[in-house]
């Protein structure tokens, strides 16, 4: 059997992910607010520890506790948002696979179930297509996901110093390589 590249996965059901703009982009911004709550939790540490501890500024520790819960929200909603429409896009593109092939299957001659077990075409029917609704649902967005975060956290740490930026990220890599 013949191994698809990722491009001519992505252009065989792109017919089917094309309904699905709207949830994609509910999804991406649930990716955002997910990946925006990390990096704003990195980034809250900063004030914490220079304007209350150094400091001793009472005003922002009232409002710390604010700001975390607000945070956390947007970071918990938009993991909501991320995870429920990308699993709803999952096994509805499931559903849609499992009623195209039982129609395909409903319209095949005796000879082809003579010629294939009944465990593998079931077995097909199952795993073939769950695999397809994990891609979905699970490995795609989560990538995404991470990447976004790795770029919100990579602007947190260039903010805070540019310094230490450089040492984390080129001194450390090379002095272990």
């Amino acid at each position: 059997m013949k191994q698809m590249s990722l491009k001519e996965v992505l252009r065989r059901f792109a017919p089917y992910f094309r309904d699905y703009i709207s949830y994609f982009i509910i999804a991406i911004a649930g990716m955002l607010m997910a990946s925006g709550g990390t990096a704003a939790s990195a980034w809250v540490i900063e004030p914490v520890l220079n304007k209350i501890f150094i400091e001793k500024n009472k005003d922002l520790l009232y409002l710390l506790p604010y700001a975390i819960i607000a945070i956390y929200f947007l970071k918990g909603l938009g993991t909501f948002l991320q995870a429920y429409f990308t699993a709803y896009i999952g096994q509805d593109i499931v559903r849609r696979f499992r009623e195209k092939l039982l129609k395909n299957l409903l319209n095949l001659d005796m000879k082809f179930f003579n010629d294939y077990r009944t465990g593998e075409l079931i077995s097909r029917n199952i795993n073939d297509i769950d695999r397809i609704r994990s891609i979905v649902s699970s490995m795609i967005p989560e990538l995404i996901r991470e990447a976004i975060t790795i770029a919100g956290l990579l602007c947190v740490v260039l903010y805070q110093s540019l310094q230490l930026a450089f040492f984390a990220l080129v001194i450390m890599p090379a002095a272990v390589y």
